[in-house]
C-alpha cells in the first residue's frame, strides 16, 4: 500500500472514518519487505497523535533455491523450462510467476497438456486480471482447501499478496521480478508451515536471467529496495473529493474549497493546485454548484454506473493491434511502445507503423529488418538496486559460485559484450550505437524523454528489459544534454506540446481524466520521471 494509489485511498478513508469515532484508535501495519531507511516515512502513514513504534522481527525462514537457464525459442516457451516446472509440480504445490498474462496462459496450457498426456493428478490453473472472477475463485478455493491433491497456479501479481490461499510448497519465478520486495512477497506464500521458502528461478532470456539473479542475490543478503511514494497524487484527491460529496450528499462551497486544509492526508496539495482541480471538476460537470452549495454533477453519475468507482486498482491499458485492417491481438501500452519498434505477437514479429491514442489502435506490418522484438512483459518499474546489482554480478565473479555452467556461460557472454572500461557503456547492436545504463526504469524513461526532447528527429527507443537506449545521434545528444543541462520548466513545456506522451505516461491511472492538463504534467514530472536520478547518472550537478 505504500507506493500506489490504493494505499493513498486507504489513508484518506482512515482519516474520514476517524471523524465518526468517539475514541482515537490504534493502528497496526505489517510488512515483510520494509527497508530500514524507510521507517520514518512509514510512521507517517497513519495520521494519528499517538506515538508510532516500529517492531522488527529478525527471524527468517530458511531459503532453498534452484537456478536454471534455458534458451527460449522466441515463438514459444522453452520446452525444457516447461518440463522442469512440470517435474516440480509432481511433488510440490506451487505458484508460478511469469511477467505477463500471455506467459501465464501459455504455461498453464502447456502444463495441463503435459499432465493429461502423462496421467498426472496435479491440477493446473491460470490466475490473472483477465480471467473471470468465478474462475479465479475456483483456483483460490482449491488452493485453500486442497489437503492432498497437488496443484499449480500460474499467476501474475494478482496472487503476490492480499488474497488468502493458504500456504504452498514452493514458488517458481519464471524470468525476473521487478523488485526485491516483489520477490519477497512471492516467497512469503511458501513455507508457512515448514518455515522453509523454496524458490525455483528459471530464466529463458539472458537479461531476465541476470535481473532474476540480482533480485535473489539482494534478497539473500537481506537488502530490500527503498519504497517510492507517490508525490501529490492529484488523481486520488479528485476521486476522494467526489466521494466526500457523495458521503455528505453535497456541502457548502466554502467547505468544498477547504478539503485540502481540513484533511491532513491532503496537506501536501497547495491551495492553488487544489482550487485549479476544483475548477476543472466543475467545468467538466463532475461537480455542480447550486447557489452556494456543491453537489455531484452529471458526469459523476456516469462514473457511478458500475461498482468499480470505489476501488483504485491500476488498469492495464491494452491497445488493439491491426495488420491490414485485421486484428491480430492486444498489447499493453507503455513508453517502450513506439513507432518503428518491433514487437512479438501471435507467433510473428511485427513493426509498429502508427499508434492512435484516441481509438486505442496500433497498426503494424511484418518486420523484415531482422531486429529483435521489444520485450512487452508487464513487470513494473525495475528498481535502481536491482540494476546496480546486475552490473555488479557481471563485474565480480565471486557472485557466480553457486551458478551452474549454463548460467556462467550466459554471464560470460553478457560481460564480454556489455562491460566497457569507461563510465558510459556504449554498445553497438544491430548496426546502431546505444547506451547500456544499468539504471532503474524511471531514470531510463527520463533519459529517453530528454533525448527525444533535444533531438526531435532522433526517434530514440528504450528496451528497459536490457536497460538499453538507442538512436541515431545518441552520443552527440547525451553530451548535448550534459552541456546544456535541463530544468523542470523545459520538460513541462515539452510535455505540454506533446499531449500523446502525457496520455502514454498516464495510461494506467484510472482517474486521470479528472485532472486538468497542468496537474497531469506535474504528476508525471514528480512520479513517472526521475529528474534527479537522471542528473546524477549523467554527472550533472544537482
Amino acid at each position: 500500500f505504500l507506493e500506489n494509489n490504493r494505499g493513498i485511498q486507504l489513508r484518506s478513508l482512515i482519516e474520514r472514518i476517524k471523524l465518526y469515532m468517539e475514541k482515537n484508535p490504534r493502528f497496526i501495519g505489517m510488512s515483510a519487505t520494509l527497508n530500514r531507511e524507510d521507517y520514518k516515512q512509514v510512521k507517517n502513514f497513519f495520521i494519528s497523535d499517538r506515538t508510532t513504534d516500529v517492531l522488527l522481527d529478525n527471524s527468517k525462514n530458511d531459503l532453498e533455491s534452484t537456478k536454471s537457464y534455458y534458451e527460449s525459442n522466441i515463438k514459444k516457451n522453452s520446452i525444457k523450462a516447461l518440463e522442469e516446472i512440470y517435474n516440480y509440480s509432481q511433488k510440490e504445490s506451487m505458484l508460478v510467476f511469469p511477467n505477463s498474462r500471455g506467459d501465464v496462459e501459455r504455461l498453464a496450457v502447456g502444463l495441463s497438456r503435459l499432465g493429461k498426456k502423462r496421467g498426472s493428478d496435479t491440477r493446473y490453473f491460470a490466475h490473472h486480471s483477465s480471467v473471470s472472477k468465478d474462475m479465479r475463485l475456483i483456483a483460490e478455493k482449491f488452493a485453500k482447501t486442497s489437503k492432498r491433491q497437488l496443484f499449480t497456479i500460474c499467476c501474475t501479481s494478482t496472487l503476490e499478496l492480499g488474497i488468502d490461499i493458504g500456504s504452498v510448497d514452493s514458488i517458481v519465478q519464471y524470468n525476473a521480478p521487478h523488485s526485491v520486495a516483489s520477490l519477497g512477497q512471492r516467497l512469503g506464500r511458501s513455507g508457512r508451515i515448514t518455515r522453509k521458502n523454496i524458490l525455483h528461478l528459471i530464466g529463458t532470456d539472458e537479461w531476465s536471467l541476470l535481473q532474476g539473479l540480482a533480485a535473489l542475490s539482494l534478497y539473500e543478503e537481506g537488502v530490500l529496495d527503498r519504497f517510492n511514494p507517490i508525490t501529490k497524487p492529484y488523481d486520488v484527491l479528485a476521486h476522494q473529493v467526489i466521494s466526500i460529496l457523495l458521503e455528505y450528499t453535497g456541502m457548502s462551497l466554502e467547505n468544498l474549497n477547504n478539503i485540502n486544509q481540513k484533511y491532513k492526508c491532503w496537506n501536501q496539495i497547495e491551495d492553488e493546485e487544489y482550487l485549479e482541480l476544483i475548477e476543472h471538476l466543475i467545468d467538466k460537470k463532475y461537480i455542480e454548484i447550486l447557489e452556494n452549495e456543491a453537489i455531484t454533477g452529471l458526469e459523476t453519475e456516469k462514473l457511478l454506473r458500475g461498482s468499480d468507482f470505489f476501488v483504485h486498482f491500476e488498469t492495464q491499458n491494452n491497445f488493439s493491434v491491426y495488420s491490414n485492417d485485421k486484428k491480430i491481438g492486444e498489447i499493453p501500452l507503455s513508453p517502450s511502445v513506439q513507432t518503428g519498434v518491433n514487437i512479438f505477437l501471435s507467433g510473428q514479429i511485427w513493426k509498429i507503423k502508427d499508434i492512435e491514442l484516441r481509438s486505442k489502435k496500433i497498426y503494424v506490418s511484418k518486420a523484415l529488418d531482422g531486429n529483435p522484438p521489444m520485450f512487452l512483459g508487464n513487470s513494473g518499474n525495475v528498481t535502481n538496486e536491482i540494476r546496480s546489482r546486475m552490473k555488479a554480478i557481471l563485474e565480480d565473479k565471486t557472485y557466480w559460485v553457486n551458478y551452474n555452467d549454463n548460467i556462467k556461460e550466459v554471464l560470460i557472454k553478457l560481460a564480454e559484450e556489455n562491460l566497457k572500461h569507461e563510465y558510459f557503456q556504449w554498445i553497438e547492436k544491430n548496426d546502431e550505437i546505444g547506451l547500456r545504463t544499468f539504471q532503474g526504469t524511471k531514470i531510463n524513461r527520463t533519459i529517453l524523454l530528454l533525448l527525444n526532447m533535444f533531438d526531435k528527429d532522433g526517434k530514440y527507443k528504450l528496451d528497459d528489459r536490457e536497460t538499453y537506449i538507442s538512436g541515431t545521434n545518441i552520443k552527440r545528444y547525451i553530451n548535448n544534454i550534459i552541456e546544456k543541462e535541463f530544468e523542470e520548466e523545459k520538460i513541462y513545456d515539452y510535455l505540454k506540446n506533446n499531449l500523446e506522451i502525457i496520455e502514454l505516461y498516464l495510461s494506467s491511472n484510472k482517474y486521470k481524466e479528472l485532472l486538468p492538463l497542468n496537474l497531469k504534467i506535474n504528476y508525471i514530472i514528480k512520479n513517472i520521471l526521475d529528474l534527479n536520478g537522471a542528473k546524477k547518472y549523467l554527472g550533472i550537478i544537482i
